[in-house]
């Protein structure tokens, strides 16, 4: 009993706060765990415990992938109507039987050029509204923004936004590249 009380009157001493405490038994308790795993179990636990982690990694991964193509879709959807005029502007030109002018021509080709540009800037302000609403919604304001995992998620989102916007833009190029004012 006196071994108890000795330790107690110890870390009395220490004035160690509860959850400093609390995470030193789980760290103690995770050591012993491994220090068992490795000269007993073979190394079972750590190869599990590596597996699990994988998984949770591949996880927040495609939530993280879903966020972004979720963004990108919904601004996608908010700017198709103006994407939607242009193309159709243009394949009805094309499609006219009575001989196309170079004034026309001109005049496809500078519509088009404007009215991507305030498609893209459109689709540009939609994805900057979005992402802002998500992180009011997420509260990710009021989150630490230190430490390398804040920057590889932020990373990693903003390189799967790029990725839903490269494809994006393959679907769309052939198309307008496709009108007869760019076939010569």
């Amino acid at each position: 009993m006196k071994v108890l009380e000795k330790i107690k009157i110890q870390f009395r001493k220490l004035n160690l706060k509860r959850e400093n405490v609390t995470a030193f038994i789980i760290i103690t308790g995770l050591a012993i765990i491994f220090l068992i795993d490795n000269n007993y179990l073979h190394n079972t636990v750590s190869g599990v415990l590596f597996v699990v982690s994988m998984i949770l990694f591949l996880a927040s991964l495609t939530i993280v992938f879903a966020f972004a193509g979720k963004i990108v879709i919904k601004a996608l959807f908010d700017v198709s109507v103006g994407l939607s005029l242009l193309i159709f502007l243009g394949q009805s030109y094309c499609s006219l039987s009575v001989i196309r002018t170079d004034t026309g021509n001109s005049a496809l080709k500078l519509l088009v050029l404007f009215g991507l540009g305030y498609v893209a800037y459109n689709f540009y302000l939609k994805i900057k509204e979005a992402v802002k609403y998500y992180r009011e919604k997420l509260k990710l304001n009021e989150f630490k923004k230190e430490g390398k995992i804040f920057y590889f998620i932020t990373a990693t989102f903003f390189i799967f936004v790029v990725v839903f916007i490269i494809f994006v833009y393959q679907i769309i190029s052939p198309i307008i590249l496709g009108l007869c004012v760019y076939k010569h």
